[in-house]
């Protein structure tokens, strides 16, 4: 996984956006909430549900007061934990069921019943669940999807070649794969994971002059960033610092291995 994060709040309502992000995990145990996806179909939550990896941003609201535990999963753990491919179920909510074997899903379900003040017995309940049923995959998979990662995490913007280079098969293979446990084509994976980062970095207010000169570096010209942040956070630069929940989610701190580079940038000299 990523990492685990706790939505809390006590508004009535809140409308935002979420990012492209990979697999997460939701269970609220006060409020409830909505998601609308890019093709115009609306999802309500469940009490627990998996958000699918996302391929574009989805705006989502939630009913207040909410107090929602978290676990953000890398493209590892969402294949290892459900064995669905994320290029047949992005951008949608998966039900506990549909994702888990029955009796995996009734225990995950039943921890939407525990006191708010409790987020932690939450968290220690679900990494038990994932270590009891998270199943093997293909040792060459799994080399594909670390490899991958590695690759996004080795600069901001980089070369489509230098990932065809690290992978033991064909480009026609890797595409294929990619798709299968990233959800797209390595193109498209990096058009978004670039995006993601560009929109954490900007949404910094003490960003070194040195990181804001690579994110522009890596498009064509501004419009062309405005259009992918805007496709895959759903903001566009000058709204990137509005809101605290704005800031949380797009915080590198949560954004796993492929954060790497976003961090060092970000680190004290």
């Amino acid at each position: 996984m990523n990492t685990f994060f706790v939505v809390h709040t006590d508004a009535g309502r809140i409308d935002e956006v979420m990012p492209a992000y990979s697999a997460q995990l939701f269970i609220f145990l006060r409020g409830t909430g909505a998601m609308q996806y890019a093709d115009g179909k609306k999802a309500l939550a469940a009490p627990a549900f998996f958000n699918a990896p996302l391929l574009r941003a989805a705006p989502f609201s939630l009913e207040g007061p909410v107090c929602c535990a978290g676990v953000s999963l890398t493209p590892l753990g969402w294949a290892s934990w459900t064995n669905l491919p994320a290029d047949q179920t992005h951008d949608r909510i998966v039900a506990a069921q549909e994702a888990l074997a029955p009796e995996a899903a009734v225990r995950l379900l039943a921890l939407a019943a525990t006191d708010p003040g409790d987020v932690l017995t939450v968290f220690d309940s679900v990494a038990d669940l994932m270590r009891e049923t998270c199943r093997d995959i293909r040792p060459a998979h799994e080399a594909m999807i670390a490899e991958t990662t590695a690759w996004l995490a080795s600069a901001f913007n980089p070369e489509i070649d230098d990932l065809y280079q690290r992978l033991p098969m064909s480009q026609r293979q890797a595409q294929r794969l990619c798709r299968r446990f990233f959800g797209a084509p390595p193109l498209q994976l990096l058009k978004r994971f670039r995006a993601v980062r560009a929109a954490a970095l900007l949404s910094q207010k003490n960003l070194p002059d040195a990181a804001r000169d690579e994110v522009m570096a890596a498009y064509f010209d501004q419009a062309h960033l405005i259009r992918d942040l805007r496709r895959y956070t759903g903001r566009t630069p000058r709204l990137l610092q509005d809101g605290p929940l704005v800031a949380g989610t797009l915080d590198p701190a949560g954004h796993g291995p492929a954060a790497t580079a976003l961090r060092e940038w970000l680190a004290p000299e």
